[in-house]
């Protein structure tokens, strides 16, 4: 079971922000298609979050020794969620991240331990099939409703990039950042077997999720390390 005081909180500088703002906006028409229209800051916002969680993950890692090969983003739905690849003894393992913000209904943190799944998208039929060696679930400190009324009240037009970035308060990612928990593969397909429900949906990404309950399967997030190291 993962608790708040589990969550590590993932630490960046001014420029890491401005570094991910800068790769957003060079890669704000990638993924964008007619029927999945957003407003620009809102679109702008969720790459922004993508970047960051790679940054600062890759960051928190770098601490005790460990490096990935290989950074890919994702785009279901625009989230910008990270696929990130690690190299030991001749073998690679997928680290999937998913990056979200805190859904109103559950208030604040707390509510995260009490209602929040680790977010593994059901893309196959078996859980044995699921992509991923390794997922990760990294929440920002912001209610996602309050944080999208306030993006779209932004003038989506702007295009200097230092009002874009005090407009859109990006400062607050700085000390808002948190890695909440984990799952290795082998433990959710062993959790999954074991359960009459398997999956639950979010209405608003009109997707089906593996279970992975942060209050009972979730692992704290600095067990990874260890389990990192002693992978054969």
């Amino acid at each position: 079971m993962v608790n708040i005081s589990d969550f590590i909180r993932l630490e960046m500088s001014k420029k890491d922000v401005e570094l991910a703002l800068s790769k957003a906006i060079q890669n704000d028409n990638v993924g964008i298609d007619n029927l999945r229209q957003r407003f620009k800051m809102v679109r702008l916002d969720c790459k922004i979050r993508g970047y960051l969680g790679e940054i600062s993950l890759r960051n928190w890692f770098s601490k005790y020794g460990i490096t990935f090969n290989q950074i890919d983003f994702f785009d279901d739905d625009l989230n910008m969620d990270i696929d990130m690849v690690y190299n030991k003894n001749g073998k690679s393992y997928n680290f999937e991240v998913k990056t979200s913000l805190i859904p109103d209904s559950y208030k604040d943190k707390s509510g995260i331990v009490q209602k929040a799944d680790i977010k593994i998208i059901k893309r196959t039929s078996s859980i044995e099939t699921v992509s991923g060696d390794i997922h990760i679930q990294i929440y920002f400190d912001f209610l996602r409703k309050v944080r999208d009324s306030e993006l779209k009240s932004l003038n989506q037009n702007e295009t200097d990039i230092n009002k874009i970035y005090k407009n859109m308060k990006l400062d607050d990612y700085i000390n808002n950042t948190y890695f909440v928990a984990w799952i290795d593969k082998p433990t959710l397909i062993n959790y999954i077997n074991s359960q009459y429900i398997k999956t639950w949906t979010f209405p608003y990404a009109k997707k089906d999720f593996w279970k992975c309950p942060l209050c009972s399967i979730a692992k704290k997030p600095i067990e990874i390390i260890d389990y990192i190291n002693n992978l054969k």
